[in-house]
């Protein structure tokens, strides 16, 4: 082998100690301002502080880029549900959650602002003056409830981010003002029709709606057995709105069964709607 073969392999294998010398040991990497993960416990290298809201780190001082103001948040970084951008000159969405470098994207007022995180979820009672919901959500007063009870729901632009109900109510603005958003329609809820049991609150009524499925809900009217119905909180909490009912024409409210104990007057029984409920028919 000649002496300029011999000198290159030398030269690589000073590269390739050094590199592991490098590795194993200390060293001052060339960090790009936020460009670097803090370690566990908060760490960063020397020079740079973690940063709670991304979890980050940032050059504490000297250099153009330096960010000593980086936000400091007590609440964690939400995760965009999916990437539409904020509408212009609005600083965030709330329906994919992205926009805020801290907190969730909610709208006050008109306008969605980067505000704290609550920890309701959907469909429980919140706090009407200051906001409870978790990300995603917003606090909405109900018809009901004497103009004190609100309950979380979801933000969405499609009703297929709903899984089931539609994306039709609007969020309105005090005196209200449309703002552009929706939300989706009251959710599917454990509650059980016969014993009137399992809401939020006593101002809601659990409903057997004509998809099978139980929700809380405000009462629209209180239709008493055989009187005529158009949707389920048209009829009284224990009834449910169904049609063809004993040969009458259009839809009429019936009384809810259990289909595991059925408690149907006499000459009545339990035609299943679903797999755990049904009405009382001939």
């Amino acid at each position: 082998m000649n002496e300029n073969v011999l000198r290159r392999l030398g030269l690589v294998l000073v590269a390739i100690v050094s590199m592991s010398v490098g590795a194993a040991g200390c060293y001052d990497p060339n960090i790009s301002n936020g460009g670097l993960l803090c370690a566990a416990n908060a760490k960063c290298p020397d020079g740079f502080k973690c940063n709670p809201a991304d979890q980050k780190c940032y050059k504490t001082s000297g250099g153009a880029d330096a960010r000593p103001d980086a936000p400091i948040c007590t609440f964690p970084v939400v995760t965009p549900t999916c990437s539409d951008a904020p509408k212009m000159n609005q600083k965030c969405n709330p329906v994919c959650q992205n926009g805020c470098q801290c907190g969730r994207c909610n709208v006050i007022g008109k306008e969605p602002t980067c505000t704290a995180i609550g920890a309701k979820t959907v469909g429980q009672v919140c706090n009407l003056s200051a906001d409870d919901c978790s990300a995603g959500l917003i606090c909405l007063q109900e018809a009901c409830g004497g103009g004190t009870l609100g309950r979380c729901y979801k933000y969405c632009s499609k009703a297929d981010q709903c899984g089931g109900p539609s994306c039709q109510i609007p969020v309105l603005a005090p005196g209200n003002q449309e703002t552009g958003f929706l939300v989706c329609d009251v959710a599917a809820q454990d509650c059980d029709p016969v014993a009137k049991t399992g809401c939020p609150s006593p101002s809601l009524n659990c409903y057997l709606t004509s998809a099978n499925q139980t929700l809380c809900d405000c009462p629209n009217r209180a239709g008493m057995l055989g009187e005529a119905c158009t949707i389920y909180s048209d009829c009284a909490t224990g009834l449910v709105c169904v049609s063809n009912l004993a040969g009458l024409a259009g839809s009429r409210c019936a009384q809810i069964c259990s289909q595991q104990s059925p408690n149907c007057p006499a000459a009545m029984h339990c035609i299943p709607s679903g797999m755990k409920y049904g009405y009382c028919g001939l």
